[in-house]
């Protein structure tokens, strides 16, 4: 079964007595497994930008999740946050950004996040997605989600996540040789369809100064969350 936000949030309502609430989740998602994809779960992240936080209620929501489906697998998928900002589509979002300095921005930390759901969670597993990894590994991402079987076309996330020049490269690779990891990071980094610098700087204010900061932080995010108990990165 696959459950979104509203659904979700409506079985994490703790006016509700907890037994209810486990009632309720069973009922959306049926006897099997059930796949909660819930982009919006923790809110727009627009409220306490100001602040350097993301997503102030997000350990609260996870212990909510924990209490209701028990063992679970959390699925993290962090972004450099320019491309996370102009990724969720809201004007208002990024109507806010631009108002936001770099500090507050540079202080916004995913690793936090990595964090709150290792500590609300403390049975179930956390697996961080990055952009590159979710895209040239994606037989290791789906074998997480899904569980080991032959998948098919093992470079189906990585021609979705690059441009029509970097598919077209990538066939052209396919025609001779199947292409290995080195080879698969290479085409990512060269053809990723990101938004460039002028756009992160129309739409949200951040020059390519701050961008370069901001992407440093990402990084070292990323570094830091793999050294968390519990947490795996890809």
């Amino acid at each position: 079964a696959r459950l979104g936000t509203p659904a979700l949030r409506g079985c994490l309502d703790r006016q509700r007595p907890l037994a209810e609430r486990r009632a309720a989740f069973k009922r959306e998602t049926g006897a099997g497994p059930a796949i909660v994809s819930a982009v919006n779960f923790f809110g727009v992240p627009k409220a306490r930008l100001a602040q350097g936080i993301l997503y102030s209620e997000a350990e609260q929501m996870l212990m909510d999740l924990g209490e209701v489906i028990g063992d679970a697998r959390i699925i993290l998928t962090p972004d450099r946050l320019p491309q996370f900002f102009l990724s969720a589509g809201s004007p208002a979002l990024e109507a806010q950004v631009t108002t936001t300095g770099w500090e507050a921005l540079y202080e916004m930390s995913w690793k936090n996040l990595a964090e709150a759901a290792s500590d609300a969670a403390p049975d179930s597993e956390v697996l961080v997605l990055s952009a590159r990894g979710s895209a040239t590994r994606s037989q290791d991402v789906l074998a997480h989600i899904f569980g080991e079987f032959d998948f098919g076309d093992r470079h189906d996330l990585l021609r979705h996540a690059i441009t029509e020049t970097g598919r077209a490269v990538l066939a052209r690779l396919q025609e001779t040789q199947m292409p290995d990891a080195a080879t698969r990071i290479e085409i990512y980094t060269s053809f990723a369809s990101t938004f460039d610098l002028f756009e992160i700087a129309e739409r949200l204010g951040i020059d390519k100064t701050t961008n370069a900061l901001l992407e440093q932080r990402f990084q070292e995010d990323l570094i830091a969350i793999r050294g968390l108990p519990g947490v795996e990165v890809i």
